[in-house]
């Protein structure tokens, strides 16, 4: 009863936004683009990188998330070499970042959180999981995708005690929602609690940090490790030791240990 009545103000909305739509589609390139992307009407030429490959799908909000993402996408590419990733925005600024970034193999604007405009990117991508970053709970896109047996995965997210307390108003509805993530990795014990409260099973929810500050801090150390003259050693599958304040013929023993 619910997600029929949301999507019937979502379908009022459309049309009453229709006008609107025919201007800006005449607007220029710019916005025609964004607009058709969202409605998920998506050009060969964007997707075709990834198209039958089953990517996992990041959905990044704006121009901070998008910075933040170069590690996480590198690990997923080292732990699956073969695997595509299509990495989504809301922004068209987030979308200019995304595709300067080289991070997803392709990049597209996030589709309207319409049942039919859903429907239709989840089947044109056929994502093998759904990375969503900060917290972005999109009913019809967890509710579709949960039926497709795609797993969703909240990363670095957050629920501020205002957008709590907004959400709770709803909570019968936005419940529902949530509990179609298969995990969240929230931002900090505080946010866990609220997301908890709003429906997600505690089981499924962990305290991961920050994804910018974790990529902050991967930077800084990278930073420091230059000026003081240390190598940079790549991940070839050897076992690196690092010892510090040693004294004479303490290393001997490490390296016969």
């Amino acid at each position: 009863m619910a997600y029929w009545f949301y999507n019937l103000l979502l379908t009022l909305f459309s049309v009453l936004f229709l006008p609107v739509l025919a201007v800006l589609l005449l607007s220029g390139e710019r916005f025609r683009k964004g607009i058709l992307q969202r409605l998920g009407f998506y050009p060969r030429a964007v997707i075709e990188p990834v198209l039958g490959s089953r990517p996992i799908w990041i959905h990044a909000v704006s121009v901070g998330e998008v910075l933040s993402l170069r590690r996480l996408a590198g690990e997923i590419k080292e732990r699956f070499p073969g695997r595509k990733i299509l990495l989504s925005t809301f922004t068209a600024t987030g979308n200019q970042i995304a595709r300067q970034s080289g991070v997803g193999d392709a990049v597209i604007f996030f589709p309207l959180d319409h049942p039919w405009i859903v429907r239709r990117a989840l089947e044109t991508f056929d994502p093998s999981l759904v990375v969503i970053l900060e917290t972005e709970i999109w009913p019809n896109f967890l509710r579709l995708a949960h039926a497709r047996g795609i797993p969703t995965l909240l990363l670095s997210g957050r629920l501020s005690p205002a957008a709590f307390r907004w959400y709770r108003l709803l909570r019968f509805f936005f419940a529902a929602a949530v509990r179609r993530f298969s995990a969240a990795g929230m931002q900090s014990e505080g946010d866990a609690e609220r997301m908890a409260a709003l429906g997600l099973d505690s089981g499924r929810t962990w305290i991961t940090g920050s994804l910018k500050h974790a990529s902050e801090d991967a930077g800084e150390a990278k930073r420091a490790q230059g000026e003081m003259g240390l190598p940079i050693v790549k991940g070839d599958g050897r076992q690196v030791l690092v010892a510090g304040s040693t004294h004479r013929g303490e290393e001997e023993v490490l390296l016969e240990a």
